[in-house]
């Protein structure tokens, strides 16, 4: 299928199984979460599971939490014009080139 300017690439909108699949998931958080909370309280499963499926809830009712990321030293003169928006600008700003 080649591409025709001004020509939607999917003229018959997403495939309802999509819709579908999604019903079903939401219909089904709460027993998961049930089936979760049964993991995280029982003593008998591994510790790390137990941990994952309270980073699952976590991660899904708290958001994920934001990866600390090592920058080189800043001078303390930056102002956030200069902060490099970009993935090529902050590979530049990382090696120190303009």
């Amino acid at each position: 299928m080649t591409f025709v300017k001004g020509q939607s690439g999917n003229p018959y909108g997403r495939p309802k199984d999509i819709y579908q699949l999604s019903e079903y998931a939401r219909s089904r958080v709460p027993e998961v979460i049930d089936k979760l909370m049964d993991i995280i309280n029982d003593p008998s499963e591994k510790l790390m599971g137990r941990i994952e499926a309270a980073k699952i809830i976590m991660d899904r009712g708290m958001g994920a939490l934001i990866k600390n990321v090592m920058l080189p030293e800043i001078n303390e003169g930056v102002t956030i014009d200069q902060i490099p928006k970009g993935r090529v600008e902050i590979e530049k700003f990382l090696h120190g080139q303009k």
